[in-house]
């Protein structure tokens, strides 16, 4: 079976500016299977309203919940505020959303470009039908990941390095997540360039990443598009530290 061009594999998803975020070294890293599974799954979801008004609502209801100030559904006009400090609490809203939808519930909505939202406190949402549904294995790893590196946990960043198959880019995704967490300025090129060297770390090692890795990718990858117009440092940790103690999160 041979891969998808990188070009054509989410054409279609409503958000094709962002495959230029897609390493072409992470066809080397994902079994073939798993890519054009990948492919499959986010071509169904455009065909499938009523599987996309579920995913909705049920984004809707965790949001609503864990009380994060995101309402789902349009209209957006997708401009970011002019104001800084406005542009501060959007970021972290972002930052809070993105964590929810790696910790809270199996399926996340994976646009979270600017053009996709509208305001500040709520933020209104109106992502597009792609989506995503990480297995059970997959979200337990990526919150040890993020618990281990903020927790100060190394047996547990390392152990989940090796579950998701990222222990050869270590030092990388250290390079990436460190410095100040309290006040990161996001760059678009910075995330290219990051997951770029990680994924030839892993090819050059001849490892295979887990294949949720790349819809993860994705969504970050929108995220990033998004923060960095906002021109504004964030507290990361926080954002985190929020959403990973909630009571509710074992959804």
């Amino acid at each position: 079976m041979s891969l998808l061009p990188s070009s054509s594999l989410f054409r279609g998803v409503g958000w094709r500016e962002l495959t230029d975020f897609v390493s072409p070294a992470v066809f080397d890293v994902v079994q073939p299977k798993s890519v054009a599974a990948a492919a499959s799954a986010l071509f169904r979801a455009q065909m499938d309203s009523a599987g996309t008004e579920r995913a909705q609502a049920e984004r809707a209801r965790h949001l609503q919940e864990h009380r994060l100030p995101v309402v789902v559904g349009g209209p957006v006009d997708g401009r970011v505020p002019t104001v800084e400090a406005d542009r501060r609490t959007r970021g972290e809203t972002l930052l809070r959303l993105y964590f929810h939808q790696l910790l809270v519930g199996p399926v996340a909505l994976l646009d979270l470009g600017p053009s996709r939202f509208s305001g500040v406190a709520p933020v209104r949402w109106a992502p597009t039908a792609a989506r995503h549904t990480w297995t059970p294995a997959f979200r337990s790893a990526v919150r040890d990941l993020y618990g281990g590196f903020y927790g100060g946990d190394d047996r547990s960043f390392d152990r989940t390095l090796e579950v998701l198959g990222l222990r050869p880019a270590r030092s990388i995704f250290l390079a990436h997540f460190g410095g100040d967490q309290t006040a990161v300025r996001f760059e678009s090129a910075h995330f290219r360039t990051t997951f770029h060297a990680a994924f030839v770390a892993c090819r050059d090692a001849r490892v295979q990443i887990h294949p949720d890795f790349l819809p993860m990718g994705l969504m970050l990858a929108s995220l990033y598009a998004h923060l960095e117009q906002l021109e504004v440092p964030l507290d990361v940790r926080a954002a985190w530290g929020e959403v990973s103690t909630s009571k509710q999160v074992a959804g």
